[in-house]
C-alpha cells in the first residue's frame, strides 16, 4: 500500500514541474513580446547594431529549451545592448 502512495506522489510531483516548466515558458514568452512591441515603438532611439544584438537576444530567450533564469539573463543582455546603442 505504501509504494502506490509513493508512486502517486512521485506523478503528482512530476506533473507539478511539467506544469510549472510550460507556464515558465510561456511567462518568458510573455516577457520577450512586451520586451519587444516596446523596443519596436522606440527603434528610432537606437543604432541598428544596437537594435540587431538586442534582437538576437530575444530570439536565443525564445528558445524551448531555456528556464526562466536563462529567459531573464537574455532579456537583460537585450536591454544592455539597446542601452549602450542609444542615439
Amino acid at each position: 500500500m505504501q509504494q502506490f502512495r509513493l508512486v502517486g506522489l512521485l506523478v503528482v510531483s512530476l506533473g507539478l514541474c511539467i506544469g510549472s516548466a510550460a507556464r515558465a515558458a510561456d511567462t518568458c514568452k510573455e516577457r520577450v513580446e512586451a520586451f519587444r512591441e516596446k523596443f519596436e515603438k522606440d527603434k528610432d532611439k537606437y543604432t541598428l547594431k544596437s537594435r540587431q544584438e538586442a534582437e538576437r537576444h530575444l530570439l536565443q530567450a525564445q528558445l524551448p529549451s531555456l528556464n526562466l533564469f536563462q529567459c531573464s539573463e537574455h532579456l537583460a543582455k537585450a536591454r544592455q545592448a539597446l542601452r549602450e546603442g542609444k542615439k
